[in-house]
């Protein structure tokens, strides 16, 4: 790629890449793109609700944690079987709702590496709110270091499957 292919000057939305300048060598080239902004925010969007379709699917039971998480990695069923170390039947299995609680300890341990999360988080979903704005799957130190928390658990139509919420008390 040269220099003069990746200049673009759109001030909202800078970024930098490695090009060809035009002397020969090879260096850091600035720009800014109207559609990298747009189209990031897109992606964002796109990825929220995808995520909230996937949340809701699962807490009917239609689909499994496995895959919840191996969707919104973007993983297909031969990639998460080759990372996992599970046959791909196997890992088919554990796709569908009425398999799933048949998984052993092991495979859940090995999904967990792949995917980067606790084991727990195939059976529960962590709602913790700071503000207004809620954040799945993910743990917030700052919060436990308070003494003001509530945490409430929620059973759903999924029997596999709990709501584990943690808020921070009014105490006013």
């Amino acid at each position: 790629m040269k220099e003069k292919d990746v200049i673009s000057d759109y001030k909202v939305q800078k970024y930098i890449l490695y090009a060809e300048k035009n002397d020969g060598s090879y260096g850091t080239v600035e720009g800014g793109s109207y559609i990298i902004e747009n189209d990031l925010d897109d992606f964002w969007h796109k990825k929220s609700h995808l995520e909230k379709t996937l949340r809701e699917r699962l807490l009917k039971n239609e689909i499994t944690p496995v895959y919840y998480f191996m969707v919104l990695e973007e993983m297909t069923v031969a990639e998460l079987a080759s990372r996992a170390g599970i046959g791909k039947g196997k890992v088919k299995c554990h796709l569908k709702p009425g398999r799933f609680h048949k998984i052993t300890l092991n495979d859940l341990q090995k999904y967990a590496k792949v995917f980067n999360i606790p084991v727990a988080n195939f059976f529960q979903i962590l709602l913790t709110s700071t503000d207004q704005n809620p954040k799945y799957h993910f743990y917030h130190e700052a919060e436990t270091k308070k003494d003001t928390f509530q945490m409430t658990q929620t059973q759903t139509q999924n029997p596999a499957l709990i709501i584990t919420k943690v808020e921070e008390r009014n105490n006013g």
